[in-house]
C-alpha cells in the first residue's frame, strides 16, 4: 500500500470514529478491524488532534472484535478518566472563581472551554487547557487583576492579557474579544469591538453543568472562534478540535444565531471567506448537517481539503507537526524558519481572509526577527 493510500485509509478510519463520538452514532466499520500498528497511529492522531476523548467515544461503539488491543483500551480509558478528572476540577475552579468575583462587583464573560465543551454530547471527554474569561473593559479587567493579588495569587502577562493558576488550573483575563492586524481597519473594528461589547444583547445566560454563566451572544462568540481559529493557522497550526468546536457551537445554538447578522459582521472583518470555508469543512469532514449552517453560502466556491491536509499536518497548535523536526536550532535560523511557515500559510488561506492574512504574519515576524 502506497504511502498516500495508507495516510488516506487512516484519515476515513480516523473521521468513522470521531464522527461516531461527535454525535453518537455507530462508526461505519467497513475497514475494520485494524491491526495493532494502526490502532497505534489512530492513537497517536487522536493525541495530536486533541480528540482523544471523542474517539475514545467512537471506540466504544465499535462491535467488541473491532475495538483495539487490551493494553491500548486499557491506557486510553485511563487517559479519558484523566481528562474527566480535569474537567471537574474547572468546574470547582470556575465555581469558586465566579463567586469571588460576584462578591468583589465583578461580572466574568466565560469563554471557549468549558463553555463550547457543553456543546458537545459528553462535554467532559473534550479536552481543556484553559479558563478564559473576558471583561467589558480595560478597567474592569484590571480591576479583576487585583482582587486576584488579593486573594495571594501572582498574576502575569503582559498588555492586559493576564494569567494566574489556581489549584493546578490555569486562568487567563482577557479585556478584549481579539485584536484585528489590518493596519487600515484596526482603529475602527477596535471601536466597533468596544462598543458592541458593551450594547444590550452582547451577553446572554445559561447554565454550563448546572452552574450558572454569562457568555457572549451567538454573533460575537462565533466572531472570536472564527478570528482565533485563523490566528493560530497562520501561526503555529490548528487540530480538529477547534474545527469540532465550530461544529458542535452550530449545532447547539443554530436557533438563537441571527445569521444576517452573522454574515454582515463577517464580511465587515473581512473573515466571511473563513468562516465559510470552516462551514464545508465541517459539513464535509464532521458531518454537521446542511440545515445547520447559520447561513447560506456557495459550498463548491470553499473546497476544504487544502484545510483537512493542513490540519492533519499540523495538529493542535503544531505541537506535535512533525515538520518542526527540521526547524534549524540556531535562534535565527528558527525564527527564518517560522517566519516561512507563517508566510506559506499566509499565501495558502489569503483568499478566505485577506486583511489577517496579509498583516498578522507581517507584524509576528517582525517582532520576532527583532526579538520583541
Amino acid at each position: 500500500m502506497s504511502q498516500s493510500a495508507s495516510t488516506e485509509t487512516l484519515q476515513e478510519v480516523f473521521l468513522a470514529l470521531l464522527n461516531a463520538g461527535l454525535w453518537q452514532a455507530a462508526p461505519d466499520e467497513s475497514r475494520f478491524p485494524l491491526t495493532e500498528e494502526q490502532w497505534n497511529e489512530i492513537f497517536f492522531v487522536s493525541v495530536k488532534q486533541t480528540v482523544e476523548g471523542i474517539v475514545y467515544d467512537g471506540i466504544c461503539r465499535l462491535s467488541p472484535s473491532n475495538q483495539p488491543p487490551e493494553q491500548l483500551m486499557i491506557g486510553w480509558g485511563q487517559r479519558v478518566a484523566q481528562m474527566e478528572a480535569t474537567y471537574h476540577q474547572h468546574l470547582l475552579v470556575l465555581n469558586y472563581l465566579l463567586a469571588r468575583f460576584e462578591a468583589a462587583g465583578i461580572q466574568p464573560i466565560l469563554q471557549k472551554g468549558l463553555y463550547i465543551a457543553s456543546c458537545y454530547p459528553v462535554p467532559q471527554h473534550r479536552v481543556l487547557g484553559d479558563i478564559d474569561l473576558f471583561f467589558r473593559t480595560p478597567e474592569e479587567s484590571r480591576k479583576a487583576d487585583e482582587t486576584v493579588e488579593q486573594w495571594g495569587m501572582h498574576v502575569t502577562g503582559n498588555n492586559g492579557e493576564n494569567a494566574y493558576s489556581l489549584n493546578g488550573v490555569v486562568v487567563e483575563h482577557h479585556p478584549r474579544l481579539f485584536e484585528s492586524h489590518d493596519l487600515f481597519r484596526r482603529k475602527k473594528l477596535s471601536a466597533w469591538m468596544a462598543e458592541q461589547t458593551q450594547a444590550e444583547g452582547a451577553t446572554r445566560q445559561l447554565l454550563v453543568a448546572q452552574t450558572p454563566v454569562c457568555v457572549l451572544s451567538p454573533t460575537l462568540d462565533l466572531l472570536l472562534y472564527a478570528t482565533h481559529s485563523l490566528k493560530h493557522l497562520l501561526n503555529e497550526g490548528i487540530g480538529f478540535r477547534q474545527l469540532c468546536d465550530w461544529a458542535m457551537y452550530l449545532n447547539a445554538n443554530r436557533e438563537i444565531i441571527d445569521g444576517t447578522a452573522l454574515k454582515s459582521v463577517f464580511s465587515m472583518f473581512a473573515m466571511e471567506g473563513w468562516a465559510n470555508l470552516t462551514c464545508t469543512f465541517a459539513t464535509k469532514y464532521l458531518n454537521l448537517p446542511a440545515e445547520k449552517l447559520p447561513y447560506p453560502f456557495e459550498a463548491e466556491k470553499y473546497p476544504p481539503r487544502r484545510l483537512l491536509d493542513e490540519v492533519w499536518m499540523s495538529g493542535n497548535f503544531g505541537q506535535m507537526d512533525e515538520r518542526n523536526q527540521q526547524r534549524p536550532s540556531d535562534t535565527m535560523g528558527g525564527k527564518a524558519f517560522t517566519a516561512k511557515r507563517m508566510f506559506r500559510n499566509s499565501f495558502i488561506f489569503f483568499r478566505y481572509a485577506p486583511g489577517e492574512a496579509f498583516w498578522k504574519p507581517l507584524e509576528l515576524v517582525g517582532r520576532r526577527l527583532i526579538g520583541k
